[in-house]
């Protein structure tokens, strides 16, 4: 019985981390907004030990901060975080392109091209409401199998790594049709240049991209005040 119990409360723990986690990267919680843990815990209905749980976990993630005597705050992402994440990912994604390119497969690229046509298939459904979350994740299942063909598993690690603050500029950056409709013919000029097997046209591609989607991510970051 004791190992049930167990088993139950780490299920509830991993369920109240999600949820929390979710609405921060949704931003339903706002960048600086103060969390109260025995509110949080009232509107999950569960007991405070798993929320604190969970906002210790969010810390170390870097999307919660502990402040000593003032309380927990959800992180504010401002110009120069939005700009070293993407100096990273940046690092992350060419150094795993020049790996990948010289293992890629006939079959990984048809792999890729395949990709890139369900992100066509979603912009060419856009007619009148854009389903920007599909196009999101779309674009997350695109970025991380280009890093999985490079064969390091450390370089996939760091990417994760990355990725939960990526997901927040996902989360809160342009939605407009014309901006993935960018997103997309860049995706596209990647795949080609692994097509091609062009290594100085890859790294082009992915720089263009990155640099693209730096400056949408800025403009945001403008637009709503000087944070995410």
């Amino acid at each position: 019985m004791a190992e049930l119990l167990s088993i139950e409360h780490s299920e509830l723990g991993e369920k109240v981390y999600n949820l929390i986690r979710q609405q921060i990267l949704l931003r339903h919680f706002q960048a600086g907004e103060k969390l109260d843990i025995y509110r949080l815990a009232d509107q999950l209905g569960v007991s405070r030990t798993p929320v604190k749980d969970a906002v210790n976990r969010l810390a170390l993630e870097g999307l919660i901060e502990i402040v000593p005597r003032r309380g927990t705050f959800v992180t504010k992402f401002g110009p120069r975080d939005i700009e070293e994440l993407f100096d990273a990912r940046c690092m992350v994604e060419l150094w795993a392109a020049q790996k990948a390119i010289k293992r890629v497969t006939d079959g990984e690229i048809r792999e890729l091209e395949q990709l890139v046509r369900e992100g066509a298939k979603i912009l060419k459904k856009a007619d009148g409401e854009f389903d920007y979350e599909s196009f999101s994740a779309f674009n997350a299942r695109l970025h991380r199998r280009m890093l999985e063909l490079s064969g390091s598993r450390k370089l996939v690690d760091i990417y994760d790594s990355l990725h939960t603050h990526v997901q927040v500029t996902r989360a809160m950056s342009q939605r407009a049709l014309e901006a993935c409709q960018l997103a997309q013919a860049e995706h596209e000029k990647i795949v080609e240049a692994y097509k091609q097997r062009e290594l100085k046209k890859l790294k082009a591609a992915i720089t263009t991209h990155l640099e693209s989607t730096l400056r949408g991510s800025l403009k945001v970051v403008q637009e709503r005040g000087g944070a995410l």
